[in-house]
């Protein structure tokens, strides 16, 4: 490794095939680090060159700043270091907001160079800027920066808490963080910025990594060894989380966002309105909005929260809650337990297999229907099930009471029954099972005069014909 001392003038610094470490010092420096990783490093604000609104014909310049290969880690790459300056906070290419703090902005210039601007006191205008003038990536040379993405590692902190900066283009861009458990010069917390685009951006074995969308549909993905923060921004984002830890901010008005996650637990936060079980999820809760949340095949607990949901669970036995508004249930494969909550829920079933027979039922522990007395309108929706499969039309079902079947395929019946209730919490903290009075809803679809499938209700309030969608 070599080092490239500046003097107090303008310096021309070139570097070797190797890594090297550039210190200019004071003066209007130009400095080219060639083939290799290298370090530029800035030891006080005198060392930028002075903004006055314009780029001088002489300023700070580093040459051919990037990364070499097709691989991008930052042990490839050139490292652009502050640490010995105050801690500046990152704005992307937003203005300086004049809060008082340090702050610094990238932004692209006509010229195909990127131009570092620092706001140093926070009044919100720039005092010091640095030019980045061709990007050097993917084994290609000079390569301007409006055809490239922005990927740089920046070291902004003394205390040896590092941020490695990838800032993408107004284009589609991928973009992938550092992972510090295969590369050991790789800096402590990745932040990853999208802006413009349909972008995807990857957290990968950090902490704390820092994922932002910016405008565009974007696809954030967090890490299985560590946590994210990740903000998508306006656009229609998703968000792939693999621990509770991770977390997701959206603003009021930003698209319709949607949460795919393995973690055991994930609860939307504000502003986002979908969530997706994946394979390892299990619990899932929504928020004040009118969330669709989907479990998986297994035992998935979903809490729909308030708002008007829609919740599927999936495969396995589920526990599946409206709670406020009204929302829309289906359990899916497997013995459901199936909760209203407050509002006028709708229980739907797509076949006569999900509702299930015998102690692999379905179970609508809290059906308000026409006549419970309240205002609630709960309604058990069996339309999409073909009542008579021996035709070839989609029937509908006819509802023949509390009788007994007559042996014609299509009949519906509704016969009182103390309903088993089985408390989904894992144990040790279930409650015992307990038994409520309600009815048993049996359906013949081949007309042998035997139910073929069932779901159990629980009801203070005998079941109505206005109860059901036929």
């Amino acid at each position: 490794m070599a080092l490239r001392l500046g003097t107090p003038g303008n310096d021309d610094l070139v570097g070797t095939a190797g890594d090297d470490t550039f210190i200019g010092g004071a003066g209007d420096d130009t400095a080219t680090g060639g083939d290799g990783g290298d370090a530029f490093v800035y030891q006080s604000l005198s060392d930028l060159s002075v903004w006055t609104g314009a780029i001088a014909t002489t300023r700070e310049t580093i040459t051919d700043f990037g990364e070499q290969g097709q691989v991008i880690e930052s042990g490839e790459a050139d490292i652009l270091d502050f640490s010995a300056l105050t801690s500046f906070q990152f704005m992307g290419d937003d203005a300086f907001t004049a809060s008082g703090r340090d702050e610094f902005r990238f932004e692209r210039r006509d010229d195909d160079s990127l131009l570092m601007l620092f706001d140093a006191g926070g009044d919100g205008a720039a005092d010091r800027y640095l030019v980045l003038d061709r990007y050097v990536g993917a084994g290609s040379r000079d390569e301007s920066f409006v055809d490239q993405p922005v990927i740089t590692n920046v070291i902004i902190s003394a205390d040896l808490f590092a941020y490695h900066y990838r800032v993408g283009l107004e284009t589609d861009d991928v973009l992938v963080g550092t992972d510090p458990a295969t590369d050991p010069e790789a800096l402590s917390t990745d932040r990853i910025y999208g802006f413009a685009g349909n972008d995807r951006l990857y957290s990968r074995g950090g902490s704390d990594d820092e994922l932002y969308g910016g405008e565009g549909n974007d696809r954030l993905f967090s890490n299985r060894r560590g946590t994210a923060i990740m903000e998508g921004g306006n656009g229609d984002d998703a968000y792939f989380v693999y621990s509770e830890f991770d977390q997701v901010i959206e603003a009021a008005g930003g698209g319709t966002d949607t949460v795919n996650s393995t973690s055991d637990y994930v609860f939307l936060t504000a502003n986002v309105e979908n969530l997706n079980l994946l394979a390892g999820g299990v619990t899932g809760s929504g928020n004040g909005l009118d969330n669709i949340i989907n479990g998986n095949d297994g035992a998935n607990v979903l809490n729909g929260n308030a708002g008007d949901d829609a919740l599927s669970g999936g495969g396995g036995t589920d526990y599946v809650s409206g709670g406020l508004g009204d929302d829309w249930m289906r359990g899916g494969a497997g013995g459901d337990y199936l909760v209203g909550g407050a509002g006028s829920d709708k229980f739907v079933y797509y076949t006569a297999s999900e509702a299930g027979f015998g102690a692999d039922r379905d179970v609508i522990t809290d059906f308000q229907g026409l006549g419970s007395g309240t205002a609630q309108r709960d309604r058990i929706d069996l339309r999409r099930i073909d009542a008579d499969t021996s035709t070839a039309f989609d029937d509908a079902f006819r509802l023949i009471g509390a009788g007994a079947f007559t042996g014609r395929a299509g009949e519906l019946r509704v016969v009182a029954a103390e309903i088993l209730v089985v408390d989904p919490t894992p144990p040790p903290y279930a409650d015992p099972p307990v038994t409520a009075p309600g009815f048993l809803v049996e359906g013949d679809v081949d007309g042998n005069g035997t139910a073929d499938f069932q779901i159990g209700v629980v009801s203070a309030a005998a079941l109505r014909a206005p109860d059901f969608l036929l």
